[in-house]
């Protein structure tokens, strides 16, 4: 946090509970997705993540807009890049969540390689100051994978 310029602060009262202060600073915020809110522009969601057990909770994030018409899964980086260059989906409707951690390459270089930065959200398990890094630097949004569950939505009018 402090790498960004931003701070953690506790506020902890007895017997009442704690209170977490995440500060983000503005200039750097795009990257870890809370400016970015995606979901009204889109028409389908693409999930790519090698465990088929968190396609199904990742897509009930998003299963509040009723706009996302259709819902893609991928274990594999090659079926994903298959699908893109299929031309089954128009990649600016499409909504891609992409787990770093893949078995054949990172998500980064998926999002980076198929020009996803607008229309993609990165989830990682383990986020590296590099990988930071290299997302604020190519403008790649992330978001932690274990934080997706609480994921907020906000629809526009």
């Amino acid at each position: 946090m402090e790498y960004i310029g931003g701070k953690i602060s506790l506020e902890s009262t007895e017997e009442v509970g704690t209170k977490v202060i995440l500060e983000i600073p503005y200039t750097k915020r795009l990257a870890f997705s809370h400016d970015f809110n995606p979901i009204n522009p889109y028409q389908a969601l693409v999930i790519l993540d090698a465990d088929p057990s968190i396609h199904l909770s990742m897509a009930k994030v998003f299963e509040k807009n009723r706009t996302m018409e259709k819902k893609y899964f991928f274990e594999t980086i090659t079926a994903a890049t298959d699908f893109i260059t299929s031309g089954s989906s128009n990649k600016k409707n499409t909504l891609f969540l992409v787990d770093n951690d893949l078995p054949e390459s990172t998500g980064y270089s998926f999002i980076r390689d198929n020009n996803l930065q607008s229309s993609s959200i990165l989830l990682t398990a383990i986020l590296t100051e590099e990988l930071m890094e290299q997302c604020i630097n190519d403008r790649i949004h992330f978001f932690p994978k274990n934080l997706i569950n609480y994921y907020q939505i906000e629809r526009s009018q």
